[in-house]
């Protein structure tokens, strides 16, 4: 349960950004503020749409809106140092996750995902998972996870670890490790276009390196590795505006079927 609520809280942190050639450090984006995304509007493949609108001030991103969840930014100088994340019921914001971001060196150091809120005798108590990075000479990154329970107990062999590998300022390969038994479970390769990345120039997000909303380029295809090195490809098109920048893109299930549909206006 705590593998699937992590795998629940990484999705939560899906938000592009970019960074140069191998090296993940912050060179700070274009100030061209004209070439960020607006709304953002996602259609299932049921045909459920949910439209999500992004305030900004200047090239910093301080909240992405939608009708049942808002995502507040904190800044310190140019760097994203906290997200807070709520769920809103009957327009009552809910705490769902705080996400808190570390850096040392001008790359991210540790990310720390708070969650499952509770009060308990007027204290306020939740789950915490710990992701700490390490940075290797070959330009890859590893990322090693911990999870502590509501009393501040430390599990350390409750989750695994990743190895991210970059080519040309993309992620191109993200293997998972079991720390318990010391072996690979799964492993993703990642294809790229040539366009930007829709949320290049959105100030910190070139240091959020930990999946392919990172990278310079626009994901067009991910091939997934099990452990019996069986593989499932997935595909995604795009429609691009006369900048390069996406405004239409179409995810695509293993057997070829529309997965959904993600609409940006800038």
């Amino acid at each position: 349960m705590k593998k699937l609520l992590y795998l629940f809280l990484t999705s939560l942190l899906t938000l592009a950004s970019c960074s140069s050639d191998n090296d993940n450090s912050s060179s700070v984006p274009s100030e061209d503020t004209s070439i960020l995304p607006k709304t953002t509007t996602s259609i299932y493949s049921e045909g459920n749409r949910s439209i999500s609108t992004n305030t900004y001030e200047g090239n910093k991103i301080l909240s992405v809106t939608s009708k049942d969840r808002r995502v507040d930014f904190i800044y310190d100088g140019d760097v994203i140092v906290k997200e807070n994340q709520y769920n809103t019921e009957n327009g009552k914001d809910i705490k769902e996750v705080v996400t808190t971001y570390t850096y040392a060196n001008g790359k991210l150091a540790t990310v720390l995902h708070a969650y499952n809120f509770t009060i308990h005798s007027s204290e306020e108590k939740f789950e915490l998972i710990k992701d700490i990075y390490t940075y290797n000479a070959d330009g890859s990154i590893n990322i090693e996870s911990y999870y502590t329970d509501v009393n501040g107990i430390e599990d350390k062999d409750s989750f695994g670890a990743k190895v991210l590998t970059f080519e040309n300022g993309n992620l191109t390969k993200s293997v998972s490790i079991n720390r318990e038994i010391g072996k690979v479970i799964s492993s993703e390769l990642y294809e790229y276009d040539t366009k930007s990345n829709p949320k290049k120039y959105i100030l910190g997000f070139n240091l959020r390196v930990y999946g392919t909303t990172a990278s310079i380029n626009n994901v067009v295809k991910r091939t997934f590795f099990s452990t019996d090195n069986s593989s499932i490809d997935y595909k995604t098109s795009y429609e691009y505006n006369a900048d390069g920048f996406p405004i239409k893109v179409i995810s695509y299930n293993s057997d070829g079927t529309g997965a959904g549909v993600i609409e940006y206006t800038y």
